[in-house]
């Protein structure tokens, strides 16, 4: 285990408020922490109180947002290189 990773739990657990460990249990998924989410299954998350329908949802609609994004950008990636290389031969077939 990391030493970043044993503040964040530690902090997790000394904050005590509830919910932290959820929240931290969210994110780590989203994120695709699996070192993290390992990490606080040992440390007191169980998952089959967790893993709710409203939190599944949740962890669906964001994932799917963040892959609707990551291929929109991917997208556009391509289409800025198709017009740079578009331009690029243009202009230099133009300077011959």
């Amino acid at each position: 285990m990391s030493v970043r990773m044993y503040v964040c739990l530690c902090m997790c657990v000394c904050v005590c408020q509830e919910g932290a460990l959820d929240q931290a249990m969210m994110e780590a998924l989203v994120s695709d922490r699996v070192e993290f989410v390992k990490l606080l299954l040992e440390n007191g998350v169980d998952m089959q109180k967790w893993l709710t329908i409203d939190r599944l949802e949740d962890l669906y609609n964001t994932v799917h947002v963040m892959l609707t994004l990551t291929l929109t950008i991917d997208r556009l990636e391509d289409l800025y290189n198709t017009v740079h290389d578009w331009t690029t031969a243009t202009l230099y077939s133009e300077l011959k």
